[in-house]
């Protein structure tokens, strides 16, 4: 007789959950509160999907030890797996900048429509527009819902956590496993744009640099990343920002001072910068300072650190004293933007926090409630941005689909 897997969440870890269960033989439901499945698929890679990276590993979750929970699920289901099966599906996919993994449309809607497609194939059971009442354990799981109950042997949460809401990862999902008897981790924005104090922000705002963006709280390094960096209004993003936002964000909850030092020429000393930068104002020593930076920084900067560092108020740029000088390459080289908080869950790429790794094992089966299983955005791992994030959705949906539709004996026999 088929064991009954039923699926809360229909996103991209629900959706391969439901599509791994369905093919070990399972009978499977998926339930979605949303009016449709996977909405924040088609919100990924500024909408053209970076599925997985070709560096995969567990440092791009933070993670040093290769033994972890997250090392056991990539050994289970890698980047190899996946491309595996998306090919299986019918989709060809590209790589970019040596590692990056796209749909070849370079269209989010297409593995979507390709999910579908294989939930379909499945025989797998979709409802959408349900929500979830209560979910009570006895001989397997009922699920009560306002559209009826439904029972199962198995029960995998993947129901998100709450970045962009309105795609349905509203944290509900969150309340349901700590109903159920497991420990949530406070939850916080990750990956996501810092709210700085700073100013003439509005100067700069609309640039986008490249340069280093390094993490200091407390005034301890924490971590760095290079990339283009985006100056705005209210602070700084960019992918850089992004990668060092999820220490910053549990930072700031717990009350500590953080700062972000950006480097404008972070492949080049201070010193050099300041030979450099004197260089090219003695080179154009009768002219004005901004006339005279002309070619070595965007006019928005010449006009950021001239008001700054009062570097237009000299007659022209000869006359602008070496110290003054290196007071100018220390700014280019070390901005600091003291961090007031970070964008919230409507603008993060992901959530941090959640049910906790020591909840579950390697097979993402809770461990002090048989049947149960988390997997996605639900577990308390983050990690860096190019896809490493839909992999983790992708493995632990795939891990815990496989083994929840035979249940842990089952699977030990095959």
């Amino acid at each position: 007789m088929k064991r009954s897997v039923c699926i809360v969440g229909g996103g991209a870890s629900g959706i391969m959950a439901a599509i791994a269960a369905a093919q070990a033989g399972a009978h499977v439901t998926l339930l979605e509160h949303q009016d449709r499945i996977g909405k924040k698929i088609l919100m990924t890679g500024n909408g053209k999907c970076n599925l997985t990276n070709l560096q995969m590993g567990v440092s791009a979750y933070g993670i040093s030890r290769e033994g972890s929970l997250v090392g056991k699920v990539l050994e289970q289901f890698d980047q190899n797996d996946l491309m595996k099966f998306f090919g299986e599906l019918g989709m060809r996919m590209m790589v970019t900048r040596e590692s990056y993994v796209y749909p070849e449309t370079e269209a989010a809607a297409t593995v979507l429509n390709v999910l579908r497609r294989g939930l379909k194939q499945s025989d797998v059971s979709c409802k959408t527009d349900i929500y979830i009442k209560e979910i009570k354990k006895e001989k397997g799981f009922l699920v009560c819902t306002d559209h009826g109950d439904f029972h199962a042997d198995s029960l995998i949460l993947a129901c998100g956590g709450r970045s962009f809401p309105k795609t349905g990862s509203d944290g509900s999902g969150f309340v349901l496993a700590k109903k159920l008897g497991l420990r949530i981790e406070k939850d916080y924005p990750a990956l996501t744009a810092m709210i700085c104090k700073r100013e003439g922000l509005k100067v700069i705002g609309g640039l986008r640099t490249e340069g280093e963006a390094s993490l200091y709280i407390d005034g301890h390094f924490e971590a760095s990343d290079r990339g283009q960096i985006q100056f705005t209004d209210y602070g700084i993003s960019g992918i850089p920002v992004f990668q060092i936002s999820p220490p910053a964000s549990k930072a700031l909850r717990e009350g500590k001072d953080v700062r972000v030092n950006v480097n404008l020429f972070p492949d080049m000393t201070e010193r050099e910068v300041a030979l450099e930068a004197e260089k090219q104002l003695h080179h154009f020593g009768e002219l004005s300072f901004e006339d005279a930076m002309t070619g070595f920084l965007h006019k928005k900067w010449i006009d950021y650190f001239g008001k700054q560092l009062g570097l237009h108020k000299y007659a022209n740029a000869g006359s602008i004293p070496r110290e003054r000088i290196r007071a100018f390459a220390k700014e280019m080289t070390a901005m600091i933007f003291p961090v007031e908080q970070v964008k919230g869950y409507d603008f993060c790429q992901v959530t941090g926090g959640g049910v906790g790794l020591d909840q579950v094992d390697s097979h993402l089966q809770a461990v002090k409630i048989p049947g149960l299983y988390v997997v996605g955005e639900m577990l308390d791992v983050v990690g860096k941005c190019g896809g490493y994030n839909l992999q983790w959705a992708f493995s632990t949906g795939y891990i815990a689909g496989c083994h929840g539709a035979v249940g842990e004996e089952g699977f030990s026999r095959l």
